[in-house]
């Protein structure tokens, strides 16, 4: 009797750990699963204080993550799965960084920012080898914006042109706009849809496609006003026209947000009201090109 009281003692405390053994199984294969098929898992590389987006940079055998932190610019190199190689700091001891951009090279890459200095915009480029040592430095004085289209072309904004320089073919191509801001651009088919505006009144648009850029088409001139200011631009496109949506400020609050729709070749443009919930309050959008009609924005 008593063996028999100790055999179904085992039994139970082997299948309590049997239950506890599959039910740690089962949440551990939760817990690594992907969120879908087309998302991985994210890991933590990094971490940094900073106000802007970090810049990705994906090769064929690692991944190169660049960023602002403690006024300094950082890479992180991970392997294609996210495990951290290699972890590099480039002192600038600048305490305003407006942007922050990795861009290939001949020889290696050019980790940049922009900032300003004694009221003027300028552009610091940091010059490494493959590496990811330093190798020579540069500062461009004059620099209103900058924006990364990919990782061989960005853009430029001085007082009186925009550029669109190839950072390693050296190319570039200069474009008349004056006090551009405001900058964004979404990649489609046939190159990229860049959107600007221009001197606080002007919003426009041009398509650039290797070494070929459209001329600019004027989607809409806004009346200047004193208590309205506008904030991150964003665009847009399908196979025929662009969208260009952005943040509308009435004496430093949130308003609205604005969407134009302009034909890419040329035409009528139109305006409307996007909404999320019956909000107009949108903030933050990305735009992205969608293979349907009309524009495909994320935001908050």
């Amino acid at each position: 009797m008593k063996q028999k009281k100790m055999l179904l003692i085992f039994l139970i405390i082997v299948t309590c750990i049997l239950i506890l053994t599959g039910n740690y199984k089962n949440n551990y294969n939760l817990e690594i699963q992907p969120p879908s098929k087309t998302w991985s898992k994210e890991v933590r590389i990094a971490t940094a204080t900073t106000k802007n987006a970090p810049v990705i940079l994906k090769e064929d055998n690692r991944i190169l993550v660049a960023y602002d932190n403690n006024k300094n610019l950082n890479i992180v190199e991970t392997n294609t799965v996210g495990e951290v190689l290699n972890n590099k700091q480039y002192e600038v001891n600048e305490e305003l960084i407006n942007n922050v951009l990795l861009a290939k090279s001949v020889d290696g890459y050019i980790l940049m920012l922009n900032s300003i200095e004694d009221c003027e915009g300028y552009l610091l480029k940091v010059y490494i080898d493959k590496d990811l040592n330093e190798v020579s430095r540069e500062n461009i004085k004059g620099i209103n914006s900058t924006y990364q289209l990919d990782n061989n072309n960005i853009v430029v904004a001085y007082k009186d042109k925009l550029e669109i320089i190839n950072t390693v073919e050296d190319k570039m191509i200069s474009i008349p706009a004056k006090n551009t801001d405001m900058i964004s651009a979404s990649k489609n088919k046939d190159g990229f849809l860049i959107c600007y505006m221009e001197d606080n009144s002007y919003i426009k648009a041009i398509t650039f496609n290797e070494d070929r850029v459209s001329e600019p088409i004027l989607v809409e001139e806004i009346a200047k006003n004193n208590r309205v200011t506008y904030k991150n631009m964003s665009c847009s496109s399908d196979r025929e026209n662009g969208y260009t949506m952005f943040e509308q400020y009435v004496k430093g609050e949130l308003h609205s947000c604005r969407l134009f729709e302009f034909p890419i070749a040329g035409g009528e443009v139109k305006e409307s009201k996007p909404r999320i919930n019956e909000s107009n309050e949108l903030i933050n959008a990305i735009g992205t090109y969608s293979d349907e009609e009309g524009g495909k924005f994320f935001s908050t």
